[in-house]
């Protein structure tokens, strides 16, 4: 209601501020999604927006203080019964939950299904930072599948085996489960009901493209970035390269010791391997470290806070880390804002942070000996080449990434959608929910 006062001298009452409501399956551990959910909201409460967080966990306590300025609309987890279909009960909590907002965005699977089957008139936004892997396998793994095809497997290197056994499975799953293709069409007949698909890069895009068979807006992720590229770190002994991610198969972590291993035969003390990171799965890489003699070349620093990273990055020259089908790659992002000169896949969102090999130097990831020709090449970089390098990767990290340009970059695009769907319910005759009236 208007302020007679403000009637009275012809001033335009305040707004509301408008209502989103951000959902994502559950905050039980930390991650690169959780992290974005975080970051998205902390953005868009600092532009004026009212965030409703919508999830079905949440544990603030793994979170080191960061979700304590929300307060959670808890719904039921969704379960997908023998057929792989909707959580009825789910999806009306769902419903209700988002029933007073003007927009929502749906982030991690099954939220995105979920978000376009539900009843509702106020536009729907996916923020895509891939097309769920465990339902879509064989779509969201092209160098995969191009590895495989060219056999480049080796199974002597950690987690190749396990790559591609997941395929297989995934293959006969879409043969023989109902309950996979349940979750298959569940997920295609929900995204056909957004109204606009976000994607975490490119690689993303284009995947979502050939999957659901309509295009989606490239919109990146963001990291802090300082104003001006950081000064490169002292050499003093060997070059020291930064390496985190984790130690399952996807990420890769055995590729890279398995090329680093090679190096390191050729040109021994010419470089360190800093590994951070969860210590879970780490076991078999320390005995793997014992029995090459690599003791003194790879150092596991386990999981370290925010503080003590940085400090370490200021200390690295490098970055390298080898995943298959990452669709963004969120600490090649990070690396490219330290300056660091990075090692890179030469496929999916890392090769996109890398400007293609002209911020970075791209790997065929299942070729331990091209692994171990760009170690190789990192240490004989001259200075000037180096400083190439890491400025071109700075540079366009801060045209694409900067987290200061973040909260302006996602309200225009959310009023553009909002504007959008008044549009188009004006054209169609709908009447609009109260939230948007």
């Amino acid at each position: 209601m208007s302020n007679p006062a403000q009637v009275e001298l012809g001033l335009d009452p305040p707004s509301e501020p408008k209502r989103v409501a951000i959902l994502h399956p559950a905050f039980d551990r930390p991650g690169g999604a959780e992290d974005n959910v975080v970051v998205f909201s902390e953005a868009l409460i600092d532009r004026g927006w009212s965030v409703k967080i919508v999830t079905a966990r949440w544990n603030p306590p793994a979170f080191d203080g960061r979700l304590d300025r929300f307060k959670p609309c808890l719904v039921p987890r969704p379960r997908a019964g023998l057929t792989g279909g909707v959580d009825r009960r789910s999806l009306a909590a769902i419903a209700d939950a988002i029933r007073d907002c003007d927009i929502a965005m749906a982030h991690n699977y099954p939220c995105n299904a979920y978000l376009g089957c539900v009843p509702a008139a106020l536009p729907k936004v996916w923020y895509c930072q891939e097309p769920e892997r465990r339902i879509h396998a064989q779509e969201t793994s092209p160098g995969l599948q191009r590895a495989s095809a060219r056999q480049k497997l080796d199974p002597a290197v950690p987690g190749n085996l396990e790559l591609v056994r997941a395929l297989r499975a995934s293959r006969w799953l879409r043969r023989l489960s109902p309950r996979h293709r349940g979750k298959r069409s569940f997920d295609l007949a929900g995204v056909r009901e957004i109204d606009a698909v976000w994607a975490n890069s490119a690689a993303t895009a284009a995947q979502f493209r050939s999957l659901y068979g309509r295009p989606a807006d490239v919109f990146y992720m963001s990291v802090v970035m300082p104003e001006r590229l950081p000064p490169v770190a002292r050499l003093a002994g060997p070059l020291r390269i930064l390496t985190m991610g984790g130690f399952g198969p996807v990420k890769g972590f055995g590729r890279l010791l398995h090329g680093f291993e090679r190096f390191h035969r050729s040109q021994p003390g010419a470089a360190v391997l800093e590994v951070v990171g969860s210590t879970a799965g780490q076991k078999p890489f320390e005995q793997f470290v014992m029995k090459h003699a690599l003791s003194d070349a790879v150092h596991f620093q386990g999981r370290l806070t925010d503080a003590e990273l940085a400090v370490l990055r200021k200390q690295c020259h490098a970055f390298a880390a080898a995943p298959v089908d990452e669709p963004f790659g969120l600490v090649f992002a990070e690396a490219a804002a330290a300056g660091l000169v990075m090692i890179v896949p030469d496929h999916g969102g890392p090769r996109e942070i890398a400007l293609d090999g002209g911020a970075g130097i791209l790997i065929d990831i299942f070729d331990p000996q091209d692994i171990a020709a760009a170690f190789t090449r990192l240490v004989e970089l001259s200075p000037d080449e180096c400083e190439k390098f890491r400025q071109r990767g700075f540079d366009g990290a801060k045209a694409r990434f900067d987290r200061a340009r973040l909260g302006a970059r996602l309200t225009a695009q959310l009023d553009l959608v909002l504007q959008a769907h008044t549009r188009s319910s004006v054209q169609a005759g709908r009447t609009l929910p109260l939230a948007q009236v």
